[in-house]
């Protein structure tokens, strides 16, 4: 199983509509929108992918395969970033 959870490296800073988050390592600055922001906070702590999707839905009333559809892309950018990281469990 593959956990997800938020880079050691990425600092955030809150505005009104938008999360800005900074790679430490990088110095690159990305803007998360809404999802992109819950996303963020729900993975304050490792989750798997299910885990995330399921909230998603969850949150937004939406089928699972839409959340999923959704979701993926992003979680993979996260991590292509650095901004995530992913750990597999044996």
């Amino acid at each position: 199983m593959e956990l997800f959870s938020r880079s050691t490296l990425a600092v955030t800073k809150t505005s009104e509509e938008e999360l800005v988050v900074l790679h430490t390592g990088t110095g690159n600055y990305y803007t998360l929108n809404e999802t992109g922001r819950n996303i963020w906070k729900y993975c304050s702590e490792p989750k798997s992918l299910d885990e995330i999707v399921s909230y998603i839905a969850s949150d937004y009333e939406i089928p699972v395969h839409q959340a999923q559809r959704d979701v993926l892309p992003y979680i993979q950018f996260l991590c292509l970033e650095n901004l995530f990281e992913k750990k597999t469990l044996i």
